[in-house]
């Protein structure tokens, strides 16, 4: 039997464009990531149908929502999707196209309300009904924006809420489109980009207070800079040039800053955590810290050039030290400086090593 229920679609526009000229992986995990955000915001008790790739089908069954409260869930999820994309602008470190290009997704929204039918399948429920293909083909229409909420008629009727006492952002343009099987289709809009001056400015921390340079180290290595930063930042390749690491804990699909990982080795484990990536023309420059039992520890700084033969890694460590006064700590804790040295230096030569194999790949 049919059952009189809401439609609603969040969709991002740019998913195709995204998805096909990207880095599949990271382009993959992103989308993820932005959908579970806009599923997060779902304070309407809206069940959800189907997660179409690029959009989430939404419904509620019964009386629609007011517009006050579909423009209070648009508001909300709009404003955390921007905002994950900012957090992502700013905490990127991988620089293949899918994590620099990010930013540039948008979001739309369609609210409809009409009939539906719930047939079950498995442990899912299928939505069917002239409607459920009509809020589809709304998703492709003429409005002169790519982030809007679009407003059927049949929503607007049924819910008879004066339009009038709103806020200042909200602009209610008319629009009607031509839809084959469904003739004249009659919707009012709201452009949505006012919106974006509601999402919180990224807040920059002064994370590095660099002191106790303990040493440095350089090596040139006949491959491409973007091809060495992506080796160097990519937590699981880790595995194939540091020497010892028999293991990496990793729970994160993409490094950004703050990620934290664990190596463990044979007679130690170093918590890391990715401190900053500053990337300039020409140069990019990769900041680590690692945990050592708490106390030790040690800033890797890897600044990246590009030069004719490829690329030039300047390796500086800084030391953060134990506050311990213990004179046996304190020779355990320059012990494993200079241990790190040691293998820093065989480390180096092994990802130039990795890294020109890749490149004659």
């Amino acid at each position: 039997m049919a059952t009189p229920s809401l439609l609603f679609i969040p969709d991002i526009s740019g998913f195709t464009k995204f998805i096909t000229e990207t880095e599949l992986s990271h382009s993959k995990h992103i989308i993820s990531e932005l959908l579970s955000v806009i599923i997060n915001q779902n304070e309407l008790e809206l069940k959800i149908s189907e997660i179409e790739g690029d959009a989430i089908l939404f419904y509620r069954n019964g009386d629609p929502p007011s517009f006050k409260e579909i423009i209070n869930q648009t508001k909300k999820m709009f404003i955390s999707f921007h905002t994950f994309l900012k957090s992502i602008e700013h905490n990127n470190v991988c620089q293949c196209g899918a994590c620099t290009s990010a930013t540039n997704l948008t979001l739309k929204f369609i609210s409809h309300f009409g009939e539906l039918e719930e047939i079950s399948i498995d442990k899912f429920n299928k939505l069917i009904g002239s409607d459920v293909i009509l809020v589809h083909r709304l998703l492709k229409n003429s409005i002169p924006s790519h982030e809007y909420l679009l407003l059927t008629e049949n929503y607007l009727n049924i819910i008879n809420d004066d339009l009038t006492n709103t806020e200042d952002w909200i602009k209610l343009e008319d629009n009607k489109e031509e839809i084959n099987n469904f003739g004249t289709v009659k919707s009012k809009y709201i452009i949505l980009s006012n919106l974006k001056a509601s999402i919180p400015p990224h807040i920059k921390k002064d994370i590095l207070k660099l002191k106790g340079r303990t040493g440095k180290l350089s090596i040139i290595i006949n491959s491409p800079l973007l091809k060495v930063h992506s080796i160097l930042s990519d937590i699981d390749s880790k595995k194939k040039w540091v020497k010892g690491l028999k293991k990496v804990e990793n729970k994160n699909k993409i490094n950004r800053i703050n990620a934290v990982h664990t190596c463990d080795f044979s007679n130690m484990k170093m918590d890391v955590k990715t401190l900053a990536n500053q990337v300039c023309e020409n140069e990019i420059t990769f900041t680590e810290e690692g945990f050592i039992s708490g106390k030790i520890k040690i800033v890797f700084e890897y600044v990246l050039n590009e030069v004719d033969n490829g690329t030039n890694v300047l390796l500086t460590f800084y030391s953060r030290g134990s506050s311990d006064n213990n004179f046996i700590d304190r020779i355990k804790y320059k012990m494993v400086l200079k241990m790190l040295m040691n293998m820093m230096k065989s480390n180096l030569k092994r990802l130039k090593k990795y890294c020109e194999e890749k490149e004659s790949i």
